[in-house]
C-alpha cells in the first residue's frame, strides 16, 4: 500500500475492523518492498516462518509460495 494511493489508509482501517469482527483476532499491517521478502526468508525472520506455516490466503499469492526459501534442500 502506498501513501500516494487516495483512501488507502481508510481502506486499511476498514479492513482491520472487518478482520477483527469476523475472527476476533488482532490485525496488523506489515509493508515490505517487493525485494525485501527474499532477505527476510534468508534471515529466518520469525514472522516469515510463522506466515509460511499458518497463514490463510484470502486473495492473491499464497504466503508459502511468495515466501519460499531460496535455499536448496539436500
Amino acid at each position: 500500500m502506498s501513501d500516494a494511493e487516495p483512501g488507502s489508509a481508510l481502506r486499511s482501517i476498514g479492513l482491520a475492523y472487518s478482520v477483527i469482527a469476523w475472527s476476533c483476532n488482532d490485525y496488523q499491517i506489515f509493508e515490505y518492498a517487493k525485494t525485501e521478502p527474499a532477505g527476510l526468508v534468508g534471515a529466518g525472520e520469525p514472522l516469515v516462518e510463522e506466515l509460511r506455516r499458518k497463514a490463510i490466503t484470502l486473495a492473491g499469492r499464497v504466503p508459502q509460495e511468495a515466501l519460499r526459501s531460496t535455499r536448496r534442500r539436500r
